[in-house]
């Protein structure tokens, strides 16, 4: 089992928001909340049916948070699970997955480098990856997802109310 790590928070911005709400639920361990992000920098660009892409040029989803950090940061897993992909995606450069309880798949994109491997169980707190600019980015950050039974949440909206090992 991997030695417990102190979750990261986000850092909150100026203004009441999402994140600000986030970093304040954060800052409750309670350690059977799926309520983090995986890494601590700033919110650069949220979850959206409908973004402008800087590098396309076009409307698409942005089915997923991007948080901006310094290249090498550690990601950290917001839960207990299993790592079920470690590999490179069309766009989304290196990309790493977990599979949680109860349907729930994290994924983690743009990574400068993975940690950990394929088939491995992780806890909550266990550094997995790095910070990158893989796949399509304009810089580094962390482009992170959550998914419900294959379908994307809103990771600074999803809150899962027990964790479970998978």
């Amino acid at each position: 089992a991997a030695a417990r790590v102190a979750a990261p928070t986000v850092r909150a911005s100026s203004r009441r928001s999402a994140g600000a709400a986030l970093a304040e639920r954060a800052a409750d361990d309670g350690g059977s909340t799926f309520d983090r992000l995986p890494v601590i920098g700033a919110i650069a660009s949220r979850f959206s049916r409908s973004r402008w892409h800087p590098l396309l040029h076009v409307s698409r989803p942005h089915l997923g948070v991007d948080v901006a950090a310094a290249r090498g940061t550690k990601i950290t897993a917001p839960a207990p699970g299993r790592v079920t992909f470690v590999g490179r995606k069309f766009g989304f450069g290196l990309v790493l997955e977990i599979q949680h309880s109860n349907g729930v798949t994290t994924r983690y994109a743009h990574c400068g480098s993975a940690l950990i491997a394929e088939g491995a169980h992780v806890e909550r707190g266990t550094p997995i990856a790095t910070v990158g600019t893989s796949g399509l980015s304009t810089g580094p950050h962390l482009h992170y997802e959550v998914l419900v039974h294959g379908h994307q949440v809103d990771p600074l909206r999803f809150r899962m109310p027990q964790m479970g090992d998978s």
